[in-house]
Order: structure tokens, then sequence, then C-alpha cells
């Protein structure tokens, strides 16, 4: 077992039980749909008579589906923060895969 100064590791008993166990171990499998972009170009008979070249309207979903496996407990499998041997694959303070909706309309005159 490992000793620990009670003065800069108070939770002792939590830090021995996660030192020497895989409990942590999860599996990290996902399914992800990044990108979606959805795009309507209006017909010349309406954009002729708005007095425009082209008119286009259009969506794009970023990160819209993102399921993790059942028993996996962190936000972001992606997320490695060193790539060293000694921790490659240990995950520490990952963000959140963020959702992003965007519309647009592009006008040309």
């Amino acid at each position: 077992t490992v000793d620990f100064n009670p003065a800069t590791a108070p939770d002792q008993e939590f830090l021995v039980q996660r030192i020497f166990t895989s409990q942590l171990v999860q599996n990290a499998g996902y399914v992800a749909l990044r990108t979606v972009s959805l795009g309507y170009n209006f017909p010349k008979s309406v954009t002729e008579s708005l007095n425009l070249t082209n008119l286009r309207l259009y969506a794009t979903g970023q990160n819209l589906i993102f399921i993790t496996a059942d028993d996996y407990t962190g936000w972001n499998p992606e997320h490695v923060r060193e790539l060293t041997p000694l921790t490659y694959g240990y995950q520490r303070g990952g963000t959140a895969i963020q959702r992003a909706i965007t519309l647009g309309l592009n006008v040309e005159f």
C-alpha cells in the first residue's frame, strides 16, 4: 500500500481504493453524427422577382447525435490529456461535446 500525507491528500481511503483497481476501465465506444448541412436554392422565378441573382437558405448542425456506451460516465471519449505510454487513454477534465446549429441566408445581388 501507499501512505499519503493527510495534509496534502485528505481523502486517503478514496485514493488508495482507486489506485489499485481496474474499476475505472470503461467502454468508451461511441456513435456520432458530426455535421449535417441542408440548403434550399430558391428558383429563378423567385430571385428575378426580387431583383436578385441568387437566394439560398441553409441550416447546418454539428454534433447532433453523440451516443456513448451505457456504462461510460465521462463527457467526451475522444479527449485524451496526454499521449505518453503511461497515460494513454487516461481521461481527466475532458470537456463535453458541444452541439451547434447554424442558420443562414446567402443573398447575391
